[in-house]
């Protein structure tokens, strides 16, 4: 199975997707999306929070959502394995924001939640956009 640096895959996916089915829920991972926050968390070498309900956390919709999920937007590219919201330890979300808003590029990152709506984690995603620039999106 495909492993991926720092992270287990229940981390990166809603729960009923990883109970449904397993190492093989990495399927629905889009590998750019992937390779991106694991640049992320080399860089930051600190420990990164995608999803923690496999531990009994309350946070799972944070990485891949299935189609049953009622978390957020119908067409949310974290229904298509491009989007993460992430916090790193030890790092705001607000410098987190402004530090991979100044370095997208370095991590493949095309687009970002304004931060005005992710007051507590980063919302990354991967994209198609079709630009060249960081496209910054409000919800």
């Amino acid at each position: 199975m495909i492993q991926i640096p720092h992270f287990e895959i229940h981390e990166l996916v809603d729960k009923e997707t990883y109970n449904s089915l397993g190492e093989k829920s990495v399927w629905m991972l889009n590998p750019k999306a992937v390779d991106g926050l694991v640049k992320i968390r080399k860089h930051f070498n600190k420990p990164m929070t995608v999803n923690n309900w496999y531990w009994g956390g309350k946070l799972e919709n944070r990485g891949y959502r299935s189609i049953y999920s009622t978390t957020g937007a119908k067409f949310s590219q974290h229904r298509v394995g491009n989007a993460w919201d992430i916090n790193i330890k030890g790092i705001s979300s607000d410098m987190l924001n402004d530090y991979l808003v100044k370095n997208y590029r370095k991590f493949g990152i095309t687009t970002i939640e304004d931060k005005s709506f992710t007051p507590t984690w980063t919302h990354i995603d991967f994209r198609n956009t079709g630009q060249k620039d960081l496209l910054i999106v409000k919800p």
